[in-house]
């Protein structure tokens, strides 16, 4: 009997596919949030945060409106109520009148001053219940829990006005207040959508041991440090009022919710349409970080800061600098030993070919997919409707699984065609590795890893390969899926760019990591991917029509 057909083989192909359909879920889809309703303590907290966010609400908070007025006396009494004095800066810049509101704590024996904020504005015609009422509920929730435990340092709260109009309120501090040289780390807290997970998307110049001590102690902690490199480039025009002290060199946590964008500033940002457990998980974080920082010694000599990153099942993993590099610097070393072989077996013109092969089968299957989405409604339409309870989050999370998983089976089956060996298309990204160790080392991580995997795999002896393939299939779209699932979401509101968010890293990793499995498996895998695309798209579709 043919091995190929044998019932063990069939077993094993089945086994694989199941590995690849779990992995590919939890990559493009799976996001685990903390549920809204709890019992004890912390839905007592919670219980608080949604309170000021019901009050903040109803109506908009821009500079001369009623309710603006109204919202900071509410908050100072919410203070009051806590035990706080509130205090007011009031200051004037370019003609415009900011009123920042502040409370303090002092430490039992501070190493320095902490500062939580966070801004009470809204713009103009948006009640601002992601951005940003629910950083204002959950850090004066998390001012006011983490001040009751008797916190070793000095904590700051700072509730800003202006940051929608260039964020006026924390240029204020930082220029005028009294004790804005004495801070010696932030936790912010914002957001640009209305739903999703709360990322830890900056850190600037901190220690590294506070993003290690948070990933211990976080109830859920999720971000990267790649995640900075992208703010840093593809979101250069945003800013938050985080960056008015990292400038100065001060460091700490800027987390944000980043899904649900088309909700950000416009009337569907309301208190009705915010995810509860996207509120709960900024306050989670929020309140975990300022917990660490309470208790940190700040005045100790820093540390670089960590790499760190999400894996599912394992949470926030934080490694040192060092590490990073070791990584990067292995996996370039394994992707020229898979290059050079590649060139001894079959020659250079073979290697090349194959490689410009695979790089049009890639530019290919991204501009197919862009062709599948642009045949469906416009994402404009989308963005236009206000149906969607939570903004575009549904949609969008339709809509990145849909475009990675059509692109990543259209760039692979013409791969199979060819029978092209993966290991050609490591020298790419062992010149990508290069280029991010030299302009965001923060970042290399996330393409050092699969591609020191792969590379790995490819050299493993004949018998163990289609396991090891797989298995740096697996770790290859483990690390890739917080970037599946989210920065599509961040530019959702630009219909090329967010399906180019999902479609190139998909693409990508369909011609590093699927072509070394076995053939039938790499087939229907491809297969599988592509249909599931088309229908996952179609549903989108649907949505965007206000179908589902």
């Amino acid at each position: 009997m043919n091995d190929a057909l044998s019932p063990k083989s069939r077993a094993r192909r089945l086994v694989a596919l199941f590995v690849l359909a779990c992995t590919w879920y939890a990559a493009v889809w799976h996001q685990p949030l903390p549920s809204s309703v709890d019992v004890g303590a912390r839905g007592a907290e919670l219980e608080r945060v949604f309170a000021t966010l019901e009050f903040l609400t109803r109506d908009q908070r821009q500079r001369g409106t009623t309710h603006h007025a109204a919202s900071i006396e509410h908050l100072e009494e919410r203070l009051r109520a806590a035990g706080h004095v509130p205090r007011r800066q009031e200051a004037r810049l370019f003609a415009a009148p900011i009123v920042n509101v502040l409370a303090e704590v002092a430490g039992r024996e501070s190493t320095g001053l902490v500062l939580v904020m966070a801004h009470h504005d809204s713009v103009f015609a948006s009640p601002g219940a992601g951005d940003d009422a629910s950083g204002v509920a959950a850090a004066l929730e998390a001012f006011t829990s983490v001040a009751a435990t008797g916190p070793r340092n000095d904590l700051l709260l700072l509730l800003t006005d202006g940051e929608e109009l260039d964020l006026l309120g924390a240029t204020a501090f930082v220029e005028q207040h009294p004790r804005a040289g004495e801070v010696r780390a932030v936790v912010n807290l914002e957001a640009l959508g209305n739903a999703g997970p709360a990322w830890l998307f900056e850190t600037g110049p901190e220690d590294g041991r506070w993003v290690e001590a948070f990933a211990r102690t976080a109830p859920l902690p999720i971000g990267s440090s790649a995640a900075e490199a992208i703010y840093r480039t593809l979101m250069s025009h945003r800013d938050t009022d985080f960056s008015r002290l990292r400038d100065r060199g001060v460091g700490g946590f800027n987390f944000a919710i980043v899904w649900g964008t088309a909700a950000n500033h416009r009337p569907i940002d309301t208190f009705a349409n915010i995810e509860r457990a996207a509120v709960a998980h900024l306050y989670d974080s929020g309140r975990a970080a300022l917990a660490v920082l309470a208790e940190a010694d700040l005045a100790a000599e820093p540390r670089p800061g960590s790499v760190f990153f999400e894996l599912p099942g394992l949470g926030l993993v934080a490694i040192a600098p060092l590490a990073s590099r070791v990584l990067s610097v292995l996996a370039l070393a394994a992707a020229l030993a898979v290059a050079a072989l590649a060139v001894r077996g079959v020659g250079p013109r073979r290697v090349l070919g194959g490689l410009a092969f695979g790089l049009v089968a890639c530019a290919v299957a991204v501009a197919a997919t862009l062709g599948v989405v642009h045949a469906l409604p416009p994402l404009a339409e989308l963005v236009a409707s206000a149906g969607e309870v939570r903004g575009n989050a549904l949609s969008m999370r339709l809509f990145a699984a849909g475009a990675a998983s059509l692109a990543a089976g259209l760039c692979a089956l013409p791969l199979l065609a060819r029978r092209v060996e993966s290991g050609w298309f490591l020298v790419p990204g062992a010149v990508g590795v290069v280029a991010l160790e030299a302009t965001f080392p923060q970042a290399a991580h996330a393409l050092a890893v699969p591609v020191l995997a792969v590379a790995t795999a490819t050299l493993a002896p004949p018998r163990l390969r289609d396991a090891a393939s797989l298995a740096a299939l697996v770790l290859a779209v483990l690390f890739a899926g917080p970037y599946l699932r989210s920065l599509p979401q961040i530019v959702g509101t630009q219909p090329t760019m967010a399906a180019l968010a999902s479609a190139v890293p998909a693409a990508a990793l369909a011609a590093l990591a699927l072509v070394p499995l076995g053939p039938s498996v790499r087939a229907r895998a491809a297969l599988v991917l592509a249909v599931a695309g088309l229908v996952l798209l179609a549903a989108w579709a649907l949505v965007a029509r206000g179908g589902l």
